[in-house]
């Protein structure tokens, strides 16, 4: 049930809707994070043509321009102006874990 406030809220906002306080319809977020945190922007190895951007959530919105640039760089020259930070969002430094799996 909502709240008190957002009820009356939706009943103003939403003229001509039944019971707006009844959801229809509910939907879950998908929520994907790297183990640690940080996400991946990496060429797949031995596949050069391959770029992956994943594991956004949490603090990828906000760097969504800079994230980006560098898949775009990637994907146009095969590397990018902050290189120096490749291990940092590269797709390998998982490795070890995986290989444990």
């Amino acid at each position: 049930m909502m709240d008190e406030l957002a009820v009356p809220f939706l009943r103003k906002v939403l003229k001509g809707v039944k019971n707006p306080e009844t959801p229809v319809r509910t939907e879950s977020c998908l929520y994907t994070q790297t183990p640690d945190g940080d996400f991946i922007l990496d060429l797949v190895p031995h596949h050069p043509n391959i770029i992956v951007g994943c594991g956004f959530s949490g603090h990828g919105f906000k760097l969504a321009p800079v994230s980006g640039f560098i898949l775009a760089k990637l994907a146009l020259e095969g590397k990018h102006p902050f290189m120096h930070l490749k291990d940092r969002f590269s797709a390998s430094r998982f490795h070890a874990t995986v290989s444990k799996l």
